[in-house]
């Protein structure tokens, strides 16, 4: 039950511009892969899959954007039976083969290269107390992401206690870098997240069904982290401005 996360508390009681730039890339790859270009060379087979990848990789992010905030009233996503047996089935045979771990270094890797200035966000957090140095932090962080996303899938059917344990991660985040989490980070990571799905497991049992299953359950996490970093960050700047406000006892 999220062992590492859990040792990491201890120490702490995209859309407008992104989904623009997205926008653009489709209508540009749609525009390439056009059958008026059949004989030109950016339409031979690789090309092809490699632009398909791309569209699909957008339509995910759109999808998340349009999905995202809508559910805060319920923790029930509006998956199929189906869904989630194809969601779960091709995240055992993810997890059982890389393990936590990779499966969360992989996705700062990517988030990383994506976003230097994430990665200089992550690397300016307190460490906590157990951890010597920042690699040992960023494993155990990479790990606790792994084992987070497994319980998830696995409490596909009622995410009412995952619902208040995504709330307390987005505080923790506002308490270990206050201020300095923006919009643009917490979709830069659905977008990541979104990435990773998409090359995961079997190429044969990837489809549209899985794709858009990965894409509710993202909108869904990323709307409760940010919720309880919002609500975290409400508190600090009420707190913030009592103390400002309260008057001053005379030297």
């Amino acid at each position: 039950m999220l062992q590492d996360a859990n040792e990491i508390s201890k120490t702490y009681p995209v859309k407008g511009d992104c989904l623009t730039a997205d926008m653009a890339r489709a209508s540009s790859l749609q525009d390439e892969n056009s059958p008026s270009l059949s004989s030109s060379p950016i339409t031979s087979p690789s090309r092809k899959r490699s632009v398909q990848l791309e569209l699909r990789r957008i339509s995910n992010i759109q999808y998340v954007q349009s999905v995202s905030g809508r559910r805060t009233s319920t923790t029930i996503l509006p998956l199929t039976s189906a869904q989630i047996h194809l969601v779960r089935s091709q995240w055992r045979q993810v997890y059982i083969t890389k393990g936590p771990t990779v499966i969360g270094t992989s996705l700062f890797h990517r988030l990383f290269f994506k976003s230097q200035n994430t990665k200089q966000l992550f690397e300016r957090c307190r460490l906590p107390k157990q951890f010597a140095n920042l690699d040992s932090f960023a494993k155990a962080h990479a790990k606790a992401t792994g084992q987070l996303i497994d319980q998830i899938v696995d409490s596909l059917d009622d995410l009412e206690p995952m619902s208040i344990e995504l709330i307390r991660i987005g505080r923790l985040h506002a308490q270990m870098l206050p201020g300095e989490f923006t919009g643009t980070v917490w979709n830069l990571t659905a977008e990541t997240f979104i990435d990773c799905t998409l090359e995961w497991g079997d190429k044969r049992c990837r489809s549209e069904t899985l794709r858009q299953a990965w894409a509710l359950i993202t909108a869904y996490v990323m709307d409760k982290i940010r919720e309880g970093h919002n609500e975290e960050r409400k508190r600090q700047i009420q707190i913030s401005s009592s103390f400002s406000a309260s008057p001053r006892r005379p030297s």
